[in-house]
């Protein structure tokens, strides 16, 4: 016979009946003899299986947890199995993000319309927002929420970004280095083998851009990402996206400086950079259309400088066309026409149009554009090759 213990013992776990050394949980319903004969067969159970002296007390106490245990469980079923069938399927591309916290798009832009300003914790950076993004509605319900500078996960809360940022090592982009001119490096990212960061950094993205609307299909896209980095890792600067295969040349699809970022001169320098991946592709490009105000003010400065710049090398007597300068500068005819235009430099003349150079004029135009602060690319640090899709590969090989 078992020993009997000294002290009746409380268990607070689920108790299970033995019957023939098979263990199954005691049903919730009620039996037919009524509260005191499901009692007294909790009692029984509990001793036959545990060997203890347990008073009744203890049995009802014990009964009342397992019950209120299943009832809770029961009722959480309940509840998933409604959201499920009155809420539509999240898309695919965000259900990491937002199926785990019962979010869809709609509701998330449409709870978010009435909050237009806000603060985010970029690193050692507050950042006053600009727009809205598809982030958890109750991350807009507190002055400010956290973005990790590496990985650009979204926190709620202090805590949860401090304890992120202990186990995030994230310390560069997840891509490959293409470019590194003193602190500045620019990684290549496949939209395609990094989804999630793409996806993290597009939602980043729509807080300072109006019009992006397309931020859940990252896999046709090759992000560049722009950094500068010091003894602590890559600090996120900047990027552009661009089409793996564009059937309108075009070599940008979106760029982003960060305010923090700004005014140093990085926008011009994403922006030739962008030109100069499109040259070495032995292409012309254009920038997705419609651009912000910002970028547009950025483009056509440097659609300005590098047309000067290139009308200013010209020697004279020498005849050149439109598509010449387009070889040469990767930029389309139409935004090279476009930039004449806008500095007076094409005019009409017997039916034809033809170029009306001045160079005084240009250099002091050259001069306005220069004298602010500007970095320039150096083309022979680039180490690239171009993007080439597997299925063309293939198909040569055969």
């Amino acid at each position: 016979m078992p020993r009997k213990p000294r002290h009746s013992i409380i268990i607070g776990h689920t108790v299970a009946k033995v019957i023939n050394k098979k263990s199954t949980k005691i049903s919730t319903s009620k039996p037919a003899g009524g509260k005191k004969q499901l009692l007294d067969t909790t009692l029984k159970a509990i001793k036959t299986h545990y060997h203890l002296s347990v008073d009744k007390s203890s049995a009802r106490a014990i009964r009342g947890k397992l019950v209120k245990k299943v009832k809770k469980s029961v009722e959480l079923k309940k509840q998933q199995q409604k959201y499920l069938k009155t809420q539509p399927n999240p898309i695919d591309s965000l259900r990491y993000e937002f199926a785990c916290k019962n979010l869809t798009l709609s509701h998330a832009l449409e709870s978010t319309k009435e909050n237009k300003q806000h603060k985010i914790q970029f690193g050692n950076y507050l950042i006053d927002t600009w727009f809205m993004s598809p982030y958890p509605p109750d991350f807009y319900t507190q002055s400010k929420f956290f973005i990790c500078e590496f990985c650009f996960t979204s926190m709620k809360t202090a805590s949860m970004a401090k304890r992120h940022s202990n186990k995030c090592f994230v310390k560069c982009p997840p891509g490959d280095e293409i470019y590194r001119q003193g602190k500045i490096s620019i990684f290549e990212v496949d939209g395609h083998k990094n989804k999630m960061y793409c996806l993290n950094l597009c939602l980043l993205t729509k807080l300072f851009l109006d019009h992006k609307t397309l931020f859940y299909d990252v896999e046709p896209f090759l992000f560049y990402i722009m950094t500068e980095t010091d003894q602590n890792g890559c600090h996120f600067v900047g990027y552009f996206s661009k089409e793996k295969k564009s059937t309108q040349n075009f070599n940008v699809s979106c760029i982003l400086i960060l305010p923090t970022y700004q005014r140093k001169g990085y926008g011009q320098y994403l922006i030739d950079f962008s030109y100069l991946l499109t040259r070495y592709e032995n292409k012309i490009g254009t920038p997705e259309k419609p651009l912000s105000a910002l970028g547009l003010l950025g483009y056509q400065k440097y659609w300005n400088y590098t047309i000067l710049k290139h009308l200013s090398l010209k020697t004279s007597g020498k005849h050149e066309s439109i598509n010449d300068i387009s070889i040469k500068t990767g930029m389309t005819p139409d935004d090279i026409i476009a930039t004449l235009q806008r500095n007076n430099l094409l005019v009409f003349n017997n039916g034809q149009y033809g170029l009306h150079i001045n160079k005084q004029e240009i250099k002091q135009k050259i001069a306005n554009i220069v004298s602010k602060k500007q970095i320039k690319i150096e083309p022979r640090k680039l180490k690239w090759t171009p993007y080439t899709d597997v299925s063309i590969l293939d198909i040569m090989l055969l």
